[in-house]
């Protein structure tokens, strides 16, 4: 098979998973709770696909460390509770992971969001079995937008950044794939625009996974 990617490697939240209901509430609750009131959508929505304690910190900038603490804290305790009732598969994601496995595509997850909770969604839907590594938040001392995830799972899946492809939905994800050295693209969700992913490198941008399947098959 004369096929580009060795390698495909998957944001989580947005990308696989579609947490956004979820994160959103998560934010709503923690910031009402703590800070008293709740910031627009909008600006909420701003820094999804981060590292949550420097997402919180854009929105909290001058908060004390004591209070920050307990933002994160309501923010996780709420996150965790509200999981499984308002998460959901995106669209078409199962029947392209099935055709990458059955051709022999190497595939990993690499995202900002903490170990636990990204295994127990894979686990929640019965994803664990399509991806050889999991890259989470406390596997590396730097983030997205930096190369660090995306070369990390690259190096867990023995395979040369020419020969890889990473698919996100924030330009986070677009920023950090590109600075590893893989190619990029984005998936619209109900984050970014088209725009602002192609401004943060996204060779592709994808309207869903249908989008994305048509364009693998077309490598081959």
């Amino acid at each position: 098979m004369n096929f580009p990617f060795d390698a495909v490697l998957c944001d989580l939240d947005g990308t696989i998973l579609d947490t956004t209901p979820l994160i959103l509430a998560s934010l709503r609750h923690a910031t009402q709770r703590v800070l008293g009131s709740v910031p627009e959508d909008q600006v909420l929505l701003r820094n999804f696909g981060r590292p949550l304690e420097d997402s919180l910190r854009a929105l909290a900038p001058d908060l004390d460390e004591a209070r920050f603490a307990e933002l994160c804290q309501q923010y996780l305790d709420h996150n965790q509770r509200e999981h499984d009732r308002l998460v959901r598969l995106v669209p078409g994601v199962v029947l392209v992971l099935d055709w990458l496995l059955a051709h022999r595509v190497k595939l990993a997850i690499v995202t900002s969001k903490r170990r636990n909770m990204s295994l127990h969604g894979l686990e929640l839907f019965g994803l664990s079995r399509y991806f050889e590594t999991v890259v989470a938040r406390e596997d590396t001392e730097s983030h997205k937008p930096g190369p660090e995830p995306v070369e990390l799972g690259l190096a867990r899946l023995a395979t040369e950044p020419a020969r890889a492809l990473y698919i996100g939905d924030s330009p986070y994800d677009m920023r950090s794939g590109r600075a590893a050295g893989t190619s990029a693209w984005g998936m619209l969700h109900n984050t970014f625009s088209a725009e602002v992913l192609r401004a943060a490198g996204a060779q592709r941008v994808a309207r869903g996974w249908g989008e994305v399947g048509q364009w693998l098959t077309e490598q081959v």
